[in-house]
């Protein structure tokens, strides 16, 4: 991985690869460069700066509006109605609700309550919303999908990443990204994630997924949104 990055961040200086285009790139990439910088004994300053900049997005995850809804960042609206109204059923007499992809066994478990369901639908109104709060949560699009959560509902980390790593596609750098993240792998996360957004088939692929294909967003407002 470690190669594969730097060999990646080299590509970007020396202008060999389309991400020197966008900033943000090269943002993602600085930290990169940074959290390699040579120090002596325990955490560089480097290391430091680059944890301290990639933690709260962990967060972003636990509280993901799809995770609250219960539901894959491709939903569709027939799905996310399904699951609310079904959470609101249990939670007006008290009882706790969980869906299958709240993924509580490598995350910390969600309370929900009739206000955070209203709350996680409102915040996925619009499509740029939509589309910003995907790109840190998981989507189910093809049959390695499916297995490789199977893997993550028994808490299977490497199993999950191991089936990921077989086919490149906008779904599985995608998963590999959120998961790296939920586990601090920041680099495979940012590796990942760069990888989809820099491929205009993948980064289509994914708003096609998440809206539709007539929804047009260009290359540059994706990549700011993570």
């Amino acid at each position: 991985l470690v190669q594969t990055v730097m060999g990646n961040a080299k590509a970007s200086e020396c202008g060999t690869s389309n991400r020197y285009r966008f900033p943000r790139f090269f943002f993602l990439y600085g930290l990169i460069l940074i959290y390699f910088e040579p120090s002596g004994s325990g955490e560089s300053a480097g290391k430091k700066s680059f944890r301290i900049y990639m933690t709260p997005y962990r967060e972003k995850i636990y509280n993901n509006p799809f995770r609250i809804l219960g539901v894959y960042a491709n939903a569709s609206i027939k799905d996310i109605k399904a699951n609310e109204a079904k959470a609101k059923a249990f939670l007006n007499v008290g009882k706790d609700v969980t869906f299958p992809c709240d993924f509580n066994q490598i995350m910390p478990s969600l309370e929900r309550t009739p206000e955070m369901m209203e709350s996680a639908n409102a915040q996925l109104t619009l499509p740029n919303e939509k589309i910003k709060y995907a790109l840190l949560w998981f989507v189910k699009v093809t049959p390695l999908d499916e297995i490789a959560f199977n893997h993550l509902e028994n808490g299977n980390f490497e199993h999950a990443l191991n089936i990921w790593r077989k086919k490149v596609c906008f779904s599985s750098l995608l998963n590999i990204s959120t998961l790296a993240l939920i586990h601090g792998h920041y680099l495979l996360a940012i590796d990942s994630i760069i990888k989809m957004l820099e491929s205009e088939k993948h980064r289509q692929d994914f708003i096609s997924s998440v809206v539709d294909e007539t929804f047009q967003i260009s290359a540059e407002e994706l990549i700011h949104s993570f």
